[in-house]
């Protein structure tokens, strides 16, 4: 789900996803999902939002509509959990790929949680 956290003077927007009722995103391996209400803001109606903490890079977590309007200097953090963490890094050198830049990568480990940027 979409969240908008607000610490202090930090904005922080989870897993992003604002395209309207009757759109379809992409959740890979040819499935879609069908957005069922209308998002309660639009992108350009957020605060200037400081970091994007995503999960997986799905369509159901960062659709389209963010992809294309998100500014590509917003510090994007993405996180593992579980037995996810293949993948996760792998949606983080994507984003890089794709023009994101700074991107991070949070992994949950035995000894606790460990962070890398990616060039």
């Amino acid at each position: 789900a979409t969240v908008l956290l607000r610490y202090g003077d930090l904005t922080v927007l989870t897993d992003p996803n604002v395209i309207h009722a009757g759109d379809h995103v992409h959740l890979g391996y040819g499935l879609t999902a069908e957005r069922l209400l209308e998002p309660a803001l639009e992108l350009e109606e957020l605060p200037p939002i400081d970091l994007v903490l995503l999960s997986p890079l799905h369509g159901d977590h960062f659709d389209q509509v963010v992809e294309a309007r998100l500014d590509k200097a917003t510090p994007i953090v993405f996180y593992s959990h579980g037995t996810n963490g293949w993948k996760s890094y792998k949606a983080a050198v994507l984003a890089v790929a794709r023009g994101y830049k700074p991107v991070f990568y949070l992994r949950e480990g035995w000894a606790g949680w460990t962070a890398a940027q990616l060039p």
